[in-house]
């Protein structure tokens, strides 16, 4: 206020020098009221003027601030959207699964373990016919039982077969797999070809089938097989009890072939009637590119099956779900550190547990230790290695399973493939897959897998029954 004062008072006395000794006007001639406006008014619309000049500069300052604070608050929050956004993809990656509707099985071994599954096929092959009689004898036969039970299921003519790969004579077994499955479409009077291939991708057999799914969106399902038959090269049994009894021994040989019916979830018939009502409403004069694309809207996402074919395959239910697996490397000095984090992650990827912020948004705190996982079942192999080797993988393994508060008794609700079935070789992991899968469709919870591999490297997985669900985020 007294800077004002000052102001007002200097401009006024400035302006009356002004007014008396430059500017060539006869103040006598002025009346008084003249002269007082003389004197006054242009100190005062200078001060007015300078005023009106702060207010207009204050305005605009805070205009620009507001538009500054403005544009940061939404940048801000464009970020917030895009971590946001970023963070939901990712947790859909990891949470992405693979239904499964059938199960085919040719083993020597347990027949329980597909016990209670819905679509289950169940194949045992002779115990006395199999032992040293040979891979080219004793694969073509399981297959062709496989194929035949298979492609009673006309759709199952159009599903792609993708073998898992792990043996020197993959391309011989593709061989056997394309010429058993002709004669069983024979069988049954099918024309089509056999769609068979090497699984694609590297790691685990859950991720790239997975990975499959994401990659291409044309293959609604496809069929997993894992076959070999180190019985049938070998001369060992399957019920060796002196295998079992001396613990520097490998386990027995095996034999399976073994074919999962896997696909994408959330499969459905959308836009079939009214592609068809508006093929049929385009008359023959319709040009043909205009054809094609009512034909690519029908067909997306269904490959080469049929249209009859879509709704009998989709009142098939699913009734487990395989979900990512981890795979970790667990070094003597490191394991339980190592095994332990691996597992918390196979839990969140199958939606057991939730991450921090998920459970923030449930009304808890993020930093709260999260309930213990309720797992159903263990399903998992020996691995190579000597009878102490063994032991101690698995003690590693319950050590891990029980650190992490699970209430799983490990003695009696695990099952192990090598005492069950025998060492199945490139069979292996698929057969691992399709018991825990039959296991928790049986049990209705999830079912831990552990494929353990030469060292110390085991990749864990989760099977989920269909019914659970799985929250993607």
């Amino acid at each position: 206020m007294l800077i004002g004062v000052l102001r007002l008072c200097l401009v006024a006395g400035l302006w009356c020098l002004v007014l008396w000794y430059v500017l060539p006007v006869d103040l006598s001639a002025l009346s008084i009221p003249a002269l007082i406006g003389a004197h006054i008014g242009p100190p005062l619309l200078v001060e007015v003027g300078w005023f009106a000049f702060k207010r207009i500069r204050v305005a605009r300052a805070k205009k620009k601030e507001a538009l500054a604070e403005k544009t940061g608050e939404a940048s801000k929050q464009a970020e917030i959207d895009s971590a946001r956004a970023a963070r939901e993809a990712e947790l859909r990656h990891r949470r992405a699964y693979a239904e499964c509707r059938k199960l085919w099985l040719d083993i020597v071994g347990d027949p329980t373990l597909l016990e209670g599954v819905p679509g289950g096929q169940f194949m045992l092959s002779a115990r006395q016919g199999v032992p040293g009689s040979g891979s080219k004898t004793v694969l073509p036969a399981a297959l062709r039982n496989v194929f035949e039970s298979m492609l009673s299921e006309e759709y199952s003519a159009w599903l792609p077969i993708y073998l898992v790969p792990g043996h020197r004579d993959d391309a011989q077994r593709l061989k056997w797999i394309a010429q058993t499955w002709q004669e069983a479409a024979a069988i049954h009077g099918i024309e089509t070809r056999c769609q068979c291939a090497m699984l694609p991708g590297k790691g685990s057999v859950t991720d790239r089938v997975i990975d499959l799914f994401e990659n291409d969106s044309e293959i609604p399902a496809l069929i997993l097989m894992g076959v070999d038959s180190p019985l049938a090269d070998g001369t060992g049994s399957p019920n060796d009890d002196e295998a079992d009894a001396d613990p520097k021994q490998s386990a027995p040989l095996g034999h399976a072939v073994v074919a999962v019916q896997l696909n994408r979830p959330g499969l459905g018939l959308p836009d079939i009637k009214a592609a068809s009502a508006e093929r049929k409403a385009a008359g023959v004069y319709t040009p043909y590119w205009e054809r094609g694309d009512m034909s690519a809207r029908l067909a997306t996402g269904w490959g080469e099956m049929p249209e009859k074919y879509l709704p009998v395959f989709l009142d098939i239910k699913p009734f487990a779900a395989l979900c990512r697996s981890r795979p970790v490397t667990c070094p003597e000095r490191r394991y339980l550190p190592a095994l332990q984090e691996a597992l918390e992650n196979a839990l969140i990827d199958a939606g057991v547990q939730k991450l921090p912020f998920e459970r923030e948004q449930d009304g808890k705190a993020p930093e709260e230790a999260p309930e213990p996982p309720d797992l159903g079942w263990l399903v998992c192999n020996n691995g190579a290695g000597d009878g102490q080797t063994v032991l101690s993988r698995h003690a590693r393994l319950v050590t891990g399973v029980l650190g992490l508060g699970c209430e799983l008794d490990l003695t009696g609700e695990r099952t192990v493939l090598d005492e069950k079935c025998g060492d199945v070789g490139a069979a292996c992991s698929v057969l691992i897959l399709a018991a825990a899968m039959a296991r928790a469709a049986k049990l209705q919870k999830p079912v831990l897998t552990a494929e353990f591999s030469e060292g110390d490297e085991i990749v864990l997985s989760l099977a989920r029954p269909a019914s659970a669900g799985i929250e993607q985020g």
